[in-house]
């Protein structure tokens, strides 16, 4: 839309022969463009809407102490889980309550839906993807019984983890608060 605008301004411009504007403003435009075509779109998302914490919080020491890697916990307050990022799927587990994925910069991403649901056996999960697919941020992946979860006392609490952080440079976002799914939870400095 703004772009739009811009085309038209020049177009005005022109005609009234003021020439250095118009080279100002394709500049502008061109700007602008140039920023959307080199902008990397690298940071993860919230997969799912609830209470994010960080991952220190969580009640399996496995996470809890990072041992596969650092990140956050988020506590669901929906069944659907979303791609926090653009990417491929590298493993789904059989039993549908983990699923990896790598992105175009070699990222490695696992989220783990609740603990000890491997337990359940993939009964209660559907996938919505198979590895090799490619995805898109904010596709649906997994969902879940949100109120067998619920009835049968499972802790949903959803892991995701930068299973080789150790090669990039990160903050995490939005600890201790409430989020909806997409929102920046993860934010990689430029140069990664």
């Amino acid at each position: 839309m703004l772009i739009c605008k811009q085309i038209k301004w020049t177009v005005t411009l022109v005609r009234h022969n003021h020439y250095r504007l118009v080279m100002r403003e394709f500049l502008f435009v061109g700007g602008i463009l140039m920023m959307n075509l080199f902008k990397k779109d690298n940071d993860l998302c919230a997969p799912v809407a609830g209470v994010c914490q960080d991952i220190i919080n969580c009640k399996d020491n496995v996470f809890a102490s990072k041992t596969l890697g650092d990140g956050v916990m988020i506590i669901p307050s929906e069944n659907t889980i979303k791609a926090p990022c653009n990417g491929k799927i590298s493993s789904l587990f059989p039993t549908k309550h983990a699923i990896g994925i790598i992105t175009k910069d070699k990222k490695e991403i696992l989220i783990h839906i609740g603990i000890d649901t491997v337990n359940l056996n993939g009964e209660h999960f559907q996938s919505y993807v198979s590895v090799g697919d490619k995805i898109k941020k904010g596709e649906k992946l997994i969902t879940f019984d949100q109120q067998y979860m619920e009835k049968n006392d499972i802790d949903m609490s959803t892991i995701i983890i930068l299973l080789n952080g150790d090669k990039f440079r990160y903050k995490k976002r939005l600890l201790n608060g409430n989020i909806i799914a997409g929102d920046k939870i993860i934010e990689f400095e430029s140069g990664d």
